[in-house]
Formats: C-alpha cells, structure tokens, sequence
C-alpha cells in the first residue's frame, strides 16, 4: 500500500483501490464491527503532516458483518473482508488482497498500520 504522504497529496483512489479491491469471504470482527471516524495521522514528514491529518480526519470505516465501507470526500466503497489473525492487541484482515492491520488501542480507539511506521487512528462513534 501507499504510505499516507502519498495518499494525502493523491486523493483517494490508491486508499480504495489497495484496500478494497477484492475481497475474501469469512465472518467479520465483532471487535472491528461499527462505526469509526478517522482522528490523526502519524509516521508522516513534518512538511507533509498538516495534508496527511486532513485526510486522515475525513476517512470513516464501517465494518457491519464481513463488509467493510470506507467513505472518503462523500464517496463510499463497500467490500467483503476477512480476518487473517486476531489476538488481544491485533487483528489482521485480507481486504483488496493486501493485509492490513489494526492495533486496538482501547475498546474505543485503533490504529491502521498503513505502511511500516504510518498509521492512522480512528475513534468509535458512539451508539
């Protein structure tokens, strides 16, 4: 995948393309299942922060079931994914054939590994 300095500056369609491309079948995640709102961008050049944090802030991911929807400037994708791996500070999916990975910070808050060392994080809605 693309790293966040590059997707800021390119829009969304690396974002959506890398990640939801193709899908695996399989149950979902009840930890990932909701609502999550894009909150901060890290692991980002100083110059380049101010774009990665904007599009980080208006990113949200839904997972419902084994679909994820990501919305992104008012465009929504949807696609099936699958869990790879999930352990207490982890969990690892299959979504456009790539792995990505979540560190669950709290029950409320995680961290999407985009590249090595870039992440963004994501805030649950409430119900």
């Amino acid at each position: 995948m693309r790293g966040l300095t590059t997707l800021a500056g390119a829009g969304t369609a690396p974002l959506v393309c890398a990640l939801l491309a193709a899908g695996c079948g399989g149950s979902g995640s009840p930890r990932l299942e909701g609502h999550w709102q894009g909150t901060a961008a890290a692991g980002v050049p100083a110059e380049t922060q101010a774009g990665a944090t904007t599009f980080a802030t208006s990113m949200d991911l839904v997972f419902k079931g084994d679909k994820v929807i990501i919305t992104h400037q008012g465009k929504k994708t949807t696609s099936p994914y699958k869990v790879l791996k999930s352990d207490v500070e982890q969990i690892i999916i299959s979504a456009g054939g790539d792995k990505e990975t979540f560190t669950m910070l709290s029950g409320e808050t995680m961290r999407w590994s985009v590249v090595p060392g870039r992440t963004i994080t994501f805030q649950k809605h409430k119900k």
